[in-house]
């Protein structure tokens, strides 16, 4: 009797381990071994191609979401430490929302929680989501500094009128988004850099407890985050943003739940210091924190 070969044996493993034998990969899966990576963990990863590629949308490889996710578990060694359950839950999320995880992209992280890690949205993925609506023409979120020529007037005739200084702008004072429809018209939102501080104070663990944060890397970034995830409440949301409102800053407890429930969150929107319900609180908190 012939003897198997170990590619008749599991011919589906023995696939994967030649895709993960070219050199960028053997190079990546080496660094994770030296931060503490178990081999079960990296089988995991890849056993999930098949359900990784079910959830994503057009024009993004299961390949790659699995690539960058062997970069990030380089780059982050604390998740190496992490619930494999909630590592492997948080990148079917990203899937999901067609979203890239790693820091150098700015759409999505996993970030350690402790024992578990948590997926979380960032600035460049919560425009990615917002553009997914068919009714959005045009999308701008800046930052104004001190030295800036800048002036907005609200009510029945809104209007905002933003010059950059020439030389040094100074400091952070406002954040705004301007939003045009295909239908027509345009929806401008405001905040000051103390409203923004406010939800950072109020919903930001690693902001109280000193930790690394973009809150003190890239305080803009996530200021902008802050204002589009607010103004988000009074706009036009695709499927795809609900998701992702509801599953920043959460923690997937195993790969079964990763699944996101379309749910519509923040109802017709709110104000800035009116009473909000139970899930626009949680959406507005998560919107503005890393842990």
């Amino acid at each position: 009797m012939a003897t198997k070969t170990p590619n008749d044996q599991n011919p589906q493993a023995d696939r994967n381990l030649q895709t993960d034998r070219n050199p960028q990969n053997e190079r990546l899966q080496t660094d994770l071994e030296q931060v503490g990576a178990t081999p079960t963990l990296r089988r995991q990863i890849r056993a999930m191609e098949p359900r990784i590629a079910a959830v994503l949308p057009p024009g993004i490889s299961a390949d790659k979401i699995i690539h960058t996710t062997y970069t990030v578990l380089t780059e982050n060694p604390k998740l190496a430490g992490c619930d494999p359950q909630s590592v492997l839950g948080g990148v079917m999320r990203a899937a999901q929302l067609g979203l890239e995880i790693g820091q150098h992209l700015g759409e999505a992280w996993l970030i350690p929680r402790g024992s578990k890690a948590g997926f979380q949205l960032g600035y460049k993925g919560l425009v990615t989501l917002l553009w997914r609506s068919a009714r959005l023409a045009s999308l701008q979120v800046k930052e104004v500094k001190e030295n800036d020529d800048f002036e907005y007037r609200l009510g029945t005739d809104p209007y905002i009128h933003h010059q950059l200084a020439p030389r040094a702008r100074g400091g952070t004072i406002w954040f705004y988004l301007v939003a045009k429809y295909t239908t027509g018209g345009e929806f401008p939102y405001i905040m000051s850099i103390e409203e923004v501080e406010v939800i950072r104070d109020q919903y930001s663990e690693a902001w109280k407890r000193d930790r690394d944060t973009p809150w003190k890397t890239d305080p803009d970034a996530m200021g902008k985050k802050t204002v589009l995830g607010q103004a988000a409440h009074w706009m036009p949301k695709s499927p795809a943003m609900q998701a992702g409102l509801y599953a920043d800053g959460r923690i997937v407890e195993d790969i079964e739940s990763s699944m996101i429930p379309v749910q519509p969150v923040g109802g017709g929107g709110r104000a800035i210091g009116d009473a909000a319900t139970h899930t626009e609180q949680e959406a507005l908190s998560s919107v503005s924190e890393v842990h």
